[in-house]
């Protein structure tokens, strides 16, 4: 499995813009070949803050993600609205505990 957790915190007046293209990217990334998760979230404290948290089965199945033409479109648009550059992690978690 493989873990992306994206970071971008975007400029006030490209706010809807950037949640109108997560949403549709949200959407055709859950019916995606090997997405377990994918979603967006802003933060609680931070205006304008948001993360794309999103997991995959596979590393080959999270590139051809990244390859897609909605992946593409909402790149682009994150691209237009972030007010710094965004952090983008991946990782391969060895194991994972549920909790709860």
């Amino acid at each position: 499995m493989i873990v992306v957790i994206a970071r971008a915190k975007i400029r006030p007046q490209m706010r809807d813009g950037f949640l109108g293209a997560a949403a549709i990217c949200v959407e055709a990334s859950r019916k995606e070949a090997g997405n377990i998760a994918y979603d967006v979230y802003e933060s609680a404290t931070e205006a304008n803050s948001f993360v794309v948290l999103e997991r995959w089965k596979t590393h080959e199945e999270n590139r051809a993600h990244l390859q897609s033409a909605h992946t593409q479109d909402f790149l682009r648009a994150m691209a237009q609205s972030v007010a710094e550059m965004p952090r983008i992690e991946a990782i391969t978690p060895a194991k994972i505990d549920m909790i709860a």
